[in-house]
């Protein structure tokens, strides 16, 4: 068999889908400050996003405060009604849900003290409800949050100032400001919960970020969305937006603040970037790494929804679900919910007419369509757990630094496994053909025994060895391009046919290349052509369906690469059943030369991830080294550390960590192991209980601070039913059963404390951490700089300082007792 350029073909359309990808999936240019003042420019954006990301400001800290003054004085600046919005929130949305900050059990009740920012711009002649515009301002414990979410919220400063120097709106605009997203969406609760502007309005577009660069998407709506769709469509600039991610977030553990409207009956619009995810959440989202381009396409969106909502009756009376798709950022597609049926039912009698003709002609054989399908559903199975080893033998998720290492690299990674998906589909087809040799189950043994030892769980390893035993058996002999054609595209169909029957809205991605690759295959069939017009008329059939799944591949591994990088095997897969056996058969790809090409670069690739450092001053290691008091229950402090392995700033501080203490012993409801070396005294005092009242009936007391309070964990526990709990007055039992267990995680204590008030017999005893995100003022200046490749772990401690106390309080009003385990 000779080498000749048709291929080539395959991996050459690969190759124009991901370049036409970049090329045109960009934002666009920022706009200078000098630019007509009736547009969004991102150059003066940025100068609020430098004011809004000087340093981390979470819920409750000074630095929160800084910046809501900041907030508070441009819009009373701008000539807007001005409020703030200072109250507790006590969870009533993800309570009891899903596991959201930080290692919080998923049956923690949760709380805080937010302080909302609110503006309202007063319409010319409102006959309907308000517009709202929302962001956060607040940042996680560790970044500045230039991204996330100080860019959402400079877009909208910069949109004001657009809106106001050009024609007035009908619509009255809110312009909320939330507190306390990051660690739960309490500022939404609250406003959407408590305040009476909520009553007024009739839409809401909120703006996030879960990067540093990238497209602003359009990524959620609300379930009726057929006349908020044809608006934003109309209004949009360089749209993109897609129907299936609508349908993925939507059934995802995922929130931002617009959940908490939809949940409040209010339909709205999100919009988000996501590339840069290596910032996200970290010293290095700042405003220097942020893209103004980025900034640009996020502002454009906002003065665009602004306009166009700003001036329709509200709200819009959506009746309907549409599908739609952007094609390159050019145009918005839609089309109604029902009309997916019918693209359906062409795909299926396409590919019914097509498997008939192969049948009938003798091409295809029943048994060899059967063979090909199911080897096919093996084959991305197998292909998953293969790059799930190959993730883990470079040291993807062993260690917090580890899975950060691999972020540093992530285009690297994600190229690496993709050109080993395509040396695996590769290998499968010819495999089909020939018929399978001795040398697969010698290496489905050899896979098996990998991911034996990799694999936390033997289960991998089983499911190897089961599917490659029946490769085995059901591919001795090989089957016929006909059939491998129609057995691969039967799977794909099945697929396609399965996603239209659950989640209808999102199969487009599936059907509409399906039936564009059929009716070429059909229309080869029926009729005369050169060589290279096949390719031309397959690879053109083609485009659609690589540019959509080559997308989803890459938006999956950043989704969930870091837990699963093998899920990229599902949209690349389909992918390869769809075009491969048309270009095997028309194309002979199937030659070596692309396979071993394929597995050479793949494997170099990975095995560069493998070796490479990573770490850079662009992406810094992270590391983790807080100030604990007293700790061991003897009066004296350390810092601590849970690190595996110390950086050279880590080791520094810790030195040879002489002392530990249990995890759970210091921080309610966490594992493993806290490592302790001696440090300075301080006169940061821990967290105490005081205060305490005892009745027959009731038991009361406050935890206050000793430091800053910005987070508490409390675990509450009884000898007898509680039967109910205030907190600061406010009932947390509100339907519940008496219980004798309680865990409370509290964010922004106030400098009173936390008040209970317990009703129920029995001792109480009060287990409660207090994290305060920085170092005592008295430690801070001996903690030596970071070099400038380390930077504060996400998630984690590091420069907080962090007391316990493990108090009982009998039922005796005079009597408590304070212990230490």
């Amino acid at each position: 068999m000779t080498f000749n350029w048709k291929q080539l073909a395959l991996p050459a359309l690969l190759l124009f889908a991901v370049l036409l990808n970049k090329g045109f999936n960009q934002p666009p240019t920022a706009l200078p400050a000098s630019s007509d003042p009736t547009v969004f420019s991102s150059e003066r954006a940025m100068d609020h996003v430098r004011a809004i990301a000087v340093a981390p400001h979470p819920v409750g800290t000074p630095e929160n405060a800084v910046v809501r003054a900041y907030l508070v004085d441009h819009l009373k600046n701008a000539g807007l009604e001005v409020e703030t919005q200072h109250t507790q929130v006590i969870d009533t949305y993800r309570t009891k849900g899903v596991r959201h900050y930080g290692g919080i059990s998923s049956q923690a009740i949760q709380a805080a003290t937010v302080t909302n920012v609110m503006g309202h711009l007063k319409g010319t002649g409102q006959s309907g409800k308000a517009l709202l515009l929302m962001s956060h301002y607040d940042s996680v414990y560790y970044g500045p949050g230039a991204g996330d979410d100080a860019s959402g919220t400079a877009a909208l400063l910069e949109t004001l100032r657009a809106l106001q120097a050009g024609p007035p709106l009908q619509n009255d605009v809110i312009f909320l400001l939330t507190d306390a997203e990051e660690v739960g969406l309490y500022g939404a609760q609250a406003f959407f919960g408590k305040h009476p502007w909520a009553d007024d309005v009739g839409l809401v577009v909120n703006f996030e970020a879960r990067g540093s660069k990238g497209t602003a998407n359009m990524f959620q709506t609300s379930q009726l969305n057929n006349i908020l769709i044809e608006k934003f469509a109309s209004a949009a600039q360089n749209p993109i937006a897609n129907s299936l991610t609508v349908t993925i977030y939507r059934n995802m553990p995922n929130d931002t603040d617009l959940s908490i409207s939809l949940k409040a009956g209010i339909p709205g619009i999100n919009f988000a970037f996501i590339d840069g995810f290596y910032d996200y959440h970290t010293e290095g989202d700042n405003a220097e790494n942020l893209d103004p381009d980025t900034l640009q396409h996020l502002g454009a969106q906002a003065l665009a929804m602004a306009q166009v909502f700003g001036n329709e009756t509200l709200p819009l009376g959506d009746t309907s679900e549409l599908v739609f798709f952007d094609f390159l950022m050019m145009f918005l597609i839609s089309y109604p919910l029902w009309l997916s049926w019918a693209v359906a039912a062409l795909a299926a009698g396409l590919f019914a007419l097509y498997a008939r003709n192969q049948i009938s002609s003798g091409e295809a054989t029943l048994g060899g369509i059967v063979r090909s399908s199911l080897s096919g559903l093996m084959l991305i199975v197998i292909g998953a757990l293969v790059i799930d080893l190959l993730f883990l033998m470079i040291g993807g998720r062993s260690s917090m630094v580890e899975g950060r290492r691999l972020f540093a690299i992530s285009d690297t990674v994600l190229l690496g496994f993709v050109f080993i998906a395509l040396a695996l589909t590769t290998a499968w087809f010819g495999m089909l053909k020939k018929g399978i040799t001795h040398i697969w189950p010698i290496a489905g043994g050899v896979l098996a025994v990998l991911l034996y030892v990799y694999e936390p769980s033997p289960i991998p390893a089983a499911v190897v060895l089961v599917l490659s035993t029946m490769l085995h058996f059901m591919l001795r002999t090989g089957v016929s391009d006909g059939s491998r054609t129609v057995g691969a595209m039967n799977l794909y169909m099945l697929v396609a046919l399965l996603v239209q029957g659950i989640a209808p809205a999102a199969s487009h991605v599936f059907l509409w290349p399906a039936i564009l690759v059929l009716g070429a295959l059909i229309l080869i069939e029926k009729r005369s052509f050169s060589d290279t017009a096949k390719v031309a008329l397959l690879a053109a059939s083609g485009l659609i369906g690589a540019l959509w799944l080559l997308y989803i591949t890459e938006m999956g591994y950043s989704a969930l690469g870091v837990s699963f990088p093998g899920i990229i095997m599902v949209p690349f897969g389909m992918l390869m059943l769809l075009l491969m056996p048309s270009f095997m058969k028309n194309t002979d790809c199937e030659h070596p030369v692309v396979l071993l090409a394929s597995a050479v670069i793949g494997l170099g690739l990975v095995a560069t991830a493998g070796l490479s450092a990573g770490f850079t001053e662009r992406h810094r290691q992270p590391t983790e080294v807080f100030y604990a008091v007293d700790p061991l229950g003897d009066g004296t402090n350390h810092y601590a550390s849970r690190l595996a392995e110390f950086d050279p700033w880590a080791a520094n501080l810790m030195q040879s960590a002489e002392y530990s203490v249990k995890a759970g012993e210091f921080i309610a409801g966490r594992t493993g192991t806290i490592k302790l070396n001696p440090a300075p005294a301080s006169s940061v005092e821990k967290v105490s209980v005081t205060n305490i009242e005892t009745t027959d009936d009731t038991t009361s007391f406050v935890v206050a601070p000793g430091f800053r309070g910005d987070i508490m964990v409390l675990a509450l526990s009884s000898t007898a039913d509680m039967t109910g709990i205030l907190l600061n007055g406010e009932s947390i039992l509100e339907g519940s059963k008496p219980i004798t267990n309680m865990t409370l995680y509290y964010f922004a204590v106030p400098d009173a404390g936390l008040k209970f008030d317990i009703t129920g017999g029995g001792a109480v005893t009060v287990f409660a951490t207090e994290v305060s995100s920085t170092w005592p003022a008295d430690i801070a200046p001996g903690i030596p700089a970071k070099p400038a490749t380390i930077m504060i772990a996400p998630y984690r401690l590091s420069d907080a300082t962090v007391s316990a106390l493990k108090q009982t309080i009998s039922h005796n009003k005079d009597t408590s007792t304070e212990t230490k385990e």
